[in-house]
């Protein structure tokens, strides 16, 4: 902070309603509000419109609102007009793609020193982060923020640190005391509560791209280097009253008596939803902003890269980063320096394509639109074309035959003639026309557009789960090159993704830990390094091991079916390796044993291995070969190599203490 506490706490008595500094501050917030909501309007709309085409949306027409309420109160059913949801299928094909190659990995979190940290500290690192991942439910927010970058194009996610405390409370024996003396062999039971610390470390959030305000005047890709950040978010008036204990927020007496309708009500249309909010969020109840408890509340949070001398904050005349919390775009309660060592916009951003200058790069269900709507057209088209020739088309005498029959089409098969046209034929009153269905094409046509949306986005039938057209017989090899290519082309958004997401998400965190952490405790070793560390399974985390600079090491985009190819080739040359004395001295056959193990995804590997192994001299061997105590496998004395233990120079005593 540029002011001590005592300062900080006069700028709170100075930013009350109605001073000059609290207005013009006020106006400073609002203004950027209204600035970046112009540019971010014409974003959400083309958001909305993903929202629909994501969920096979389609404006629904009155002859299809009749044919529905036909079904539903009389149980005729009719043809309705559908979409077809294949935007829904390449969205959610990529996103378990992604999920895949980034959420797989144990850890999750990976670390490489960049100014020769050492290994414990390395381990220290990703052990704490693997706490934080697990312990903070960090899995859930970062699908979900996956996720929102497939189906928007942009995904946002935020952090805070968090220490989540409880208050236990119990009944303990005491003694009983009388004049502060203990009264012998009497004790009653009285409540002790205890506070105990249940988690600390980075919260994960995510954050709705309709919620965001980020400064227009740089890309989204780089809203780091904007001005200023915001964003939108309901809460009720118990978080309020939380920030208000904690020191965040003050004028919360002020939150109670103010109009809630002002201001939020006028954002909401008549439909129940928030101008700057997706159709598939909960709508407003009506009245909602009349509630003077549970109701919800609007805050807004704006984090603004500003010189303290010229907003009346300080009187230093350095850039500072700045927090602010309006609540309904009101009532200011929140103003405090950010206060981190990152000194960054706790926020992170992915997109979906690439580019350095557009501001909002368009999403894949926005570049198949067309796509995906001629595949609609094609197959409503068709449908009602079969519907039609399904529908008998006659040419029939109104005065020999009754018409009420011929249109019952659930009445039976019984059509009656006049009067007049007994003893007549009836193929002289009633003549069927041939009628053909023109759309017979259309199943093929929807083929060749599957084909375009495939080599659009890269996402063939095989990533997707599904045989691909053409032999119904196809070798592991073929379905793997198939798969190999496509994702080689979303290995270049998965990539971009590391960079410009994870990178930066996780070294914030780590900054995070590195200047919040006080404690001092141990920590389970996380991922292979854990295998590696045998019976030593923990490692102690403080100020000092954490001490350091650390980058994220990036996904390599390698699928779950390609890691089983990988496998069988590191099989392979464990066989070559097994044949060769001079390989198998140089190679550690055990440890690729494990590393096979683990590519193939089993776990407890280290349960299997023996345990004092000891390394015999090739004197030993020699004498031992000699003595005919080892036998080549090729029997007898010469040219053959002995058995794989043997081959290893490994002896020693099991667990069970026989000799290996």
């Amino acid at each position: 902070m540029t002011a001590g506490r005592a300062t900080y706490n006069s700028l709170q008595a100075e930013l009350k309603p109605g001073t000059g500094k609290y207005d013009q501050i006020k106006n400073f917030i609002l203004d950027r509000k209204r600035y970046s909501n112009r540019k971010m309007s014409e974003a959400r709309t083309r958001w909305r419109t993903a929202d629909d085409q994501f969920k096979a949306y389609i404006p629904e027409k009155e002859l299809d609102a009749q044919k529905r309420l036909k079904w539903d109160q009389e149980g005729k059913l009719d043809y309705i007009t559908l979409a077809v949801p294949y935007s829904y299928a390449v969205a959610m094909t990529a996103h378990t793609y992604l999920s895949a190659i980034f959420l797989s990995r144990n850890p999750v979190y990976q670390f490489s020193g960049r100014h020769g940290e050492t290994q414990q500290s390395i381990q220290a690192i990703e052990a704490i982060m693997d706490y934080q991942l697990r312990v903070g439910k960090h899995v859930p927010v970062l699908m979900n923020w996956l996720f929102s970058m497939t189906k928007y194009g942009v995904g946002v996610v935020g952090d805070y640190w968090c220490k989540e405390t409880a208050d236990v409370a119990r009944l303990v024996e005491r003694p009983v005391t009388l004049l502060g003396m203990e009264v012998p062999f009497k004790k009653q039971k009285v409540k002790e509560v205890a506070t105990v610390t249940t988690f600390e470390g980075n919260h994960l959030y995510n954050v709705s791209v309709y919620d965001i305000y980020p400064d227009p005047r740089v890309p989204l890709c780089h809203f780091q280097d904007g001005e200023f950040f915001g964003r939108d978010v309901r809460v009720g008036l118990h978080e309020i009253l939380e920030g208000e204990v904690s020191g965040r927020y003050f004028n919360v007496d002020k939150v109670r008596s103010m109009k809630q309708e002002s201001e939020s009500a006028a954002s909401v249309d008549g439909n129940g939803y928030s101008e700057a909010s997706s159709r598939l969020d909960l709508p407003y109840f009506y009245g909602e902003q009349a509630y003077r408890g549970p109701a919800f509340y609007k805050l807004h949070e704006m984090i603004i890269r500003l010189i303290p001398s010229q907003w009346g904050l300080g009187t230093s005349s350095k850039l500072e980063k700045w927090v602010f919390t309006l609540v309904n775009d009101d009532l200011i309660i929140g103003a405090q320096p950010l206060g981190l060592l990152h000194n960054q916009f706790p926020y992170s951003i992915i997109e979906y394509g690439l580019g350095s200058e557009e501001f909002v790069k368009p999403s894949m269900i926005e570049i198949i639109k067309p796509l995906s709507n001629a595949l609609t057209w094609l197959f409503n088209s068709h449908m009602y074309g079969v519907r039609k020739s399904l529908t008998d088309t006659r040419i029939v005498d109104p005065s020999r035959v009754t018409i009420k029959d011929m249109l019952q089409p659930y009445g039976g098969s019984i059509i009656r003639l006049k009067p007049n046209a007994y003893g007549q034929s009836p193929r002289d009153m009633i003549h069927q026309l041939q009628v053909g269905d023109p759309t017979a094409g259309h199943t093929r046509d929807m083929l060749i557009v599957e084909q375009m949306l495939q080599r659009t986005l890269g996402i063939v039938d095989d990533v997707m789960g599904v045989q691909g057209a053409g032999s119904d017989r196809q070798t592991a090899t073929e379905v793997r090159v198939r798969t190999g290519y496509s994702t080689s082309r979303m290995k270049t958004t998965a990539e971009y993704v590391a960079a410009t997401g994870f990178s930066s998400l996780s070294q914030r965190l780590v900054m995070n830990t590195q200047q919040l952490y006080q404690d001092e405790r141990l920590f389970r070793i996380a991922g292979s390094l854990m295998q590696d560390a045998g019976a030593f399974l923990s490692v102690r985390v403080d100020q000092e091991v954490l001490a350091g600079f650390y980058d994220y090491v990036p996904i390599d985009g390698t699928l779950p079916i390609d890691r089983m190819a990988q496998a069988n080739f590191w099989k392979e040359m464990v066989g070559m390796i097994a044949q060769s004395p001079q390989m198998a001295m140089e190679w550690d056959l055990s440890g690729l044993v494990s590393h096979i193990m683990s590519m193939q995804g089993e776990r407890n590997i280290q349960k299997f291995r023996r345990v004092n192994m000891q390394a015999m001299d090739p004197a030993m061997l020699q004498q031992m070969a000699q003595q005919g105590s080892m036998v080549p496998i090729g029997g007898g004395s010469g040219g053959g190599q002995t058995r794989l233990a043997n081959a290893l120079g490994a002896a020693g005593q099991g667990t069970s203490g026989g000799t290996i």
